[in-house]
């Protein structure tokens, strides 16, 4: 892994806004590193009781786009939302808002791990800053990403099957490309609610869950993708939940919530 020095940015006028050039990183596929500080400003960190359990993706400055799944179960009162982190170990000096609700998708299936996406409403809105701003989504009618595009996974999740998840991680981005579902990726008939990405043995790992895969959109970084699921070798291909798909019900909830 590398890690580089901390950069100052200016707050984001719009969503997506990031310093790492699409142009010049989605020219080809890399293995994992350390993203650069505060270049992911839409990306927070979901802590149940004081420990760190998925990511997501700040949509409004009271809303977080995360998995189904980390939310399955939980109280909104044992969460707590972080902004603006690159270590977990800064969360002090960081923006942080308790929970007032949470909403999963009613039809999501913990066996085939389906209607993996769910919404956290927050009870304060973050303040947008060059630190923390927004995630840009796709719009329902562009079912992005496409078959071979690369995307951008980001996360604080292990960086090895082995590894473990401490207070010490460091946010970290890996390169993958959408594939097919076979063999080892086996969507059935839910690819238009799903995709599979990765390349080689590079994939997304326990921990990433929740957090987003951003691909280019009308040469923006947008959050076509949440991690649903992962290889438990976290070796090869991983599991997203397609956002497209959902952005009607997304728009529908932020309205509501």
């Amino acid at each position: 892994m590398s890690t580089t020095s901390t950069t100052t940015f200016s707050p984001c006028p719009t969503c997506g806004c990031s310093s790492v050039s699409i142009s010049s990183t989605l020219v080809r596929v890399v293995n994992g590193n350390t993203a650069i500080p505060n270049s992911w400003p839409w990306i927070v960190a979901i802590y149940e009781n004081g420990q760190f359990s998925c990511g997501g993706s700040l949509i409004s400055y009271r809303h977080v786009l995360t998995a189904a799944h980390c939310l399955i179960g939980v109280s909104p009162s044992s969460l707590t939302i972080y902004a603006g982190l690159h270590k977990l170990s800064d969360r002090k000096t960081s923006q942080s808002r308790s929970v007032i609700s949470i909403w999963y998708h009613p039809d999501y299936n913990n066996d085939t791990i389906d209607y993996d996406i769910g919404i956290i409403k927050l009870s304060s809105a973050f303040t947008g800053t060059g630190t923390t701003s927004l995630g840009c989504l796709p719009s329902a009618s562009n079912p992005v990403p496409s078959l071979n595009e690369k995307g951008m996974v980001i996360g604080w999740g292990q960086t090895s099957a082995t590894a473990d998840v401490s207070n010490e991680s460091t946010l970290q981005q890996v390169m993958l490309q959408v594939q097919n579902t076979s063999p080892d990726c086996d969507l059935g008939s839910s690819t238009n609610r799903k995709f599979c990405a990765g390349f080689g043995p590079t994939g997304a790992c326990f921990g990433d869950s929740g957090g987003p895969i951003m691909t280019n959109v009308n040469n923006t970084w947008t959050c076509t993708g949440i991690v649903s699921y992962v290889r438990s070798n976290c070796n090869g291909r991983s599991v997203f939940t397609r956002v497209s798909f959902y952005r009607s019900l997304i728009d529908a909830k932020l309205q509501t919530m």
